[in-house]
C-alpha cells in the first residue's frame, strides 16, 4: 500500500488552511528555517547541483527523508512522495523548464512548498484523527517548527472539526477517497496488467486508456507492469490504429487511446505510419458528414487532440472543413439536442484552432445558452431530459471557470455528489467477468472534477471545498473576505489552461 496524499486533490484544502490560519506566515518562517540543511551539508550539494543533478536529487530526497522519518512520519509515505518529486523535477530539467543555480535556490523554490504540502496534509490526518497523527504534532511542536500561536490555531480548528460531526466524516471520507481507489486497483493489479487477454483489442485498449488515467492520477502508475501494452502498442499498431463507430467521451477512439498510452509510456511508434491514418480518416469524416463538429463531436474532437498530442501541424491535416460556421446549422434546435460537454467541446475546438474570435458571435452565444439550459436546481444534466453525470459536470465546471461565470454554480454541492459517486461505483467496479468500463469513465470523471476544483483556487470553488468539508467558521471566513487570496509560493500548485483544459503545476 501506497500511504501518499494525491496532491490534486488537496489544493484546495491546503489553500483554505493558509487562508484561515492567521499565523500561518509565521509557521512557514520556522519551518523553512528548522528544515534548511546545515553549511557542511549544503556545501556538499552546491558540488553536486553542478556536477552529477541526479545524484544531488538523491542525496536532497535521502536528507530530507530522514528528516520527516525522525518527526514520526511513516517511512513509506515519505518514499512515495519523494519519488514522485524526483521524478517530477527531472521532467522539467530534461525539458528544461526548470534550473537551479545553487542549492539554496532549489530549497526555497522547489523543497519549501514540498514541506509545506506534507506539514499541512498531515495536519489534515490530525483533524481526522489517524493514528500517527497527533504523535507527529507532539515532534513537530517540540523541535520547534510549530509557534505556539499556530498550534492553537490547529488545536481551535480541531474542536470546531469535533464539535461538526457531519463535517467531520466528510473530511474523513474525503482523506480516505485515495486509499480506497489504490486499494482497489492494486488488488487487482494481475487483472489490469494482464487485459490484453481480453478477445476485442477495441475493449482492452479503452479500459485500460481509463485505468491508466486513473492510476496516474492518484501517482501509482509506476507500481503495475504495463510490459504486454508496451508490446502490443509497439508491435501490434494495425490492430489499434483503426477508427470506431458510435465515438464518445466514455467510447474513446482507438487510435487515440493508443497515441495517448504510447506517449504516456514513452513507448516509439511509426509516427508516419499514424499521420497517414490521420489524412485518410480526414477524407472519411468528410465524406461521412455534412458537417462533422455537430453530427459526431467526439470524432472531430479526438481527430484535433491526435494531431496536437503529436506535435503535428494542423494545416496538413485541413481540420477546418470539419467545421461549417454557417450560423443555420448552430439553430437553438439543433443544439439542444447535443449533450452538455459535447457543446463545451465545440467552443474547446475553436479555441484549440484558434478560430474562436474569427466565429460569428450568434454561434458563440447560441452555444453558451444551450449549456446554461443545463443548469438545473440539481446540478448540470447531459441533455436536456436526460441526468446528472460526472462528465456533464466536469465540461460544465471548466466552460463556467473559462467564461468567467463560476458564480452561477454557487448554489450547487456537487462536490457531495462526486466523492460519493467514487464510492459508489467503486463498490460496482469488478475486474473479471463482463468489464462495465462506463464505471471507469464515472471514476475518471469524478477524479477530473476532484482535480479541477482543487485546481482553480478561487473564492467560488474554494467555498464549495469549504461548504463539504469545514465547520461554518471556516466557511463564513471566507464567505465574507473581500479578498480571498494566499501565497502561491507556498504550495506546489496545479493550473488551469484555459484552451486545453490541461493542469500545469
Amino acid at each position: 500500500m501506497v500511504e501518499v496524499k494525491c496532491s490534486k486533490c488537496y489544493q484546495g484544502i491546503l489553500n483554505i488552511l493558509d487562508f484561515y490560519f492567521e499565523e500561518s506566515d509565521l509557521f512557514y518562517r520556522e519551518a523553512d528555517n528548522f528544515f534548511k540543511p546545515e553549511k557542511e551539508v549544503l556545501n556538499r550539494l552546491n558540488s553536486l547541483i553542478k556536477t552529477n543533478f541526479n545524484e544531488f536529487l538523491e542525496n536532497v530526497s535521502k536528507f530530507y527523508m530522514e528528516r520527516f522519518q525522525k518527526l514520526g512520519f511513516k517511512k513509506i509515505e515519505i518514499e512515495s512522495k519523494f519519488s514522485l518529486f524526483i521524478l517530477e523535477i527531472e521532467s522539467k530539467v530534461a525539458n528544461n523548464t526548470s534550473k537551479y543555480t545553487d542549492a539554496i535556490d532549489f530549497y526555497n523554490k522547489v523543497i519549501t512548498p514540498l514541506i509545506h504540502e506534507l506539514i499541512f496534509e498531515k495536519i489534515v490526518d490530525y483533524f481526522v484523527d489517524l493514528d500517527d497523527a497527533e504523535s507527529v504534532m507532539i515532534n513537530l511542536r517540540t523541535e520547534g517548527t510549530f509557534p505556539t500561536t499556530f498550534m492553537i490555531e490547529i488545536n481551535n480548528l480541531k474542536d470546531l472539526f469535533e464539535k461538526d460531526i457531519t463535517k467531520l466524516e466528510n473530511l474523513k471520507k474525503y482523506n480516505q477517497i485515495r486509499d480506497v481507489v489504490v486499494n482497489k486497483f492494486l488488488k487487482n493489479k494481475h487483472e489490469i496488467e494482464y487485459l490484453e487477454d481480453l478477445q476485442q483489442t477495441n475493449e482492452k485498449l479503452q479500459l485500460l486508456y481509463f485505468i491508466y488515467r486513473i492510476l496516474n492520477f492518484f501517482f501509482i502508475e509506476t507500481l503495475f507492469d504495463f510490459t504486454h501494452l508496451e508490446i502490443f502498442l509497439k508491435d501490434d499498431i494495425q490492430k489499434w490504429l483503426k477508427s470506431l463507430p458510435l465515438i464518445s467521451l466514455r467510447n474513446p477512439e482507438l487510435y487515440f487511446c493508443g497515441i495517448y498510452l504510447a506517449t504516456s509510456l514513452n513507448i516509439t511508434i511509426d509516427k508516419e505510419k499514424i499521420k497517414d491514418f490521420l489524412l485518410k480518416l480526414h477524407e472519411e469524416i468528410i465524406d461521412e458528414f455534412e458537417n462533422p463538429i455537430i453530427e459526431d463531436t467526439c470524432k472531430v474532437y479526438y481527430f484535433v487532440k491526435s494531431i496536437e498530442m503529436l506535435n503535428l501541424d494542423f494545416s496538413e491535416f485541413k481540420v477546418e472543413e470539419f467545421i461549417k460556421l454557417d450560423f443555420n446549422r448552430y439553430d437553438q434546435n439543433t443544439l439542444q439536442n447535443l449533450q452538455t460537454s459535447h457543446l463545451v467541446i465545440i467552443l474547446k475546438i475553436f479555441k484549440m484552432l484558434g478560430i474562436y474570435n474569427d466565429v460569428d458571435i450568434r454561434i458563440i452565444n447560441n452555444l453558451k445558452n444551450e449549456i446554461n439550459n443545463r443548469v438545473t436546481d440539481d446540478g448540470i444534466i447531459q441533455s436536456r431530459d436526460g441526468l446528472i453525470s460526472s462528465e456533464s459536470t466536469y465540461y460544465a465546471i471548466f466552460f463556467f471557470y473559462v467564461n468567467n461565470l463560476l458564480e452561477k454554480l454557487k448554489e450547487f454541492n456537487f462536490l457531495a455528489d462526486i466523492v460519493f459517486r467514487i464510492y459508489r461505483n467503486l463498490e460496482l467496479l469488478y475486474f473479471s467477468g463482463e468489464i462495465n468500463y462506463d464505471l471507469f469513465s464515472e471514476i475518471f470523471y469524478s477524479c477530473e472534477n476532484l482535480k479541477l476544483i482543487n485546481s482553480l483556487g478561487n473564492k467560488e470553488m474554494s467555498l464549495k471545498i469549504a461548504k463539504f468539508l469545514f465547520p461554518n467558521k471556516v466557511v463564513e471566513k471566507i464567505s465574507n473576505s473581500k479578498d480571498f487570496s494566499f501565497d502561491k509560493s507556498k504550495f506546489r500548485l496545479y493550473y488551469i489552461d484555459k484552451v486545453q483544459g490541461t493542469i500545469y503545476r
